[in-house]
């Protein structure tokens, strides 16, 4: 069964931890993103996310290698196209994070080859959210936490702004 389940929401969540609660399973297979942020403690190249430089990240955008890409607290995080194809080509169900910008990229390029896609939001009420990213990021006086954190509110309308989740987890 061709289907990738698609995972997005603000920034700390969940997705993460559901996605590696899948993975657990063994039924699905993990697609892993690109990203130009250095590795944090514990995070492997090829496992968690592929490392990428800025110039070779770019590369792959401009020569349309990437089926989404966004920037986020100074980074670019995207999905190479040749990811996705490595696990559809299993006959599995994939696992993927996703932006709410890339969900559409993602339905459209899945829909010309008959894959499905199911669509999951995953939330917390906004001082749940703040509290964890600071939690997790550590120091608030930190600019890129301050940015994410006066950007909260946006980031979640704008999820909230996808329509027709197929599944929602938490609340706003």
């Amino acid at each position: 069964m061709r289907r990738i389940i698609a995972i997005s929401g603000p920034t700390c969540g969940g997705k993460t931890t559901l996605k590696n609660r899948l993975l657990a399973d063994q039924q699905f297979i993990g697609i892993i993103t690109s990203t130009t942020r250095t590795p944090r403690r514990g995070e492997r190249d090829g496992a968690d996310y592929y490392f990428r430089r800025s110039d070779e990240f770019e590369r792959l955008r401009q020569d349309g290698l990437m089926l989404e890409s966004v920037k986020v607290g100074g980074a670019w995080y995207g999905i190479e196209i040749t990811e996705i194809e490595r696990v559809v080509t299993h006959e599995e169900v994939g696992v993927v994070v996703v932006t709410p910008e890339g969900i559409e990229a993602l339905e459209n390029w899945c829909e010309e080859r008959g894959i499905g896609v199911t669509r999951i939001l995953v939330t917390a009420p906004t001082e749940v959210l703040r509290a964890r990213l600071m939690r997790r990021r550590g120091n608030a006086e930190d600019s890129e936490i301050r940015e994410r954190i006066a950007n909260l509110e946006n980031e979640i309308e704008r999820y909230y702004a996808v329509r027709d989740w197929d599944w929602v987890e938490g609340t706003r």
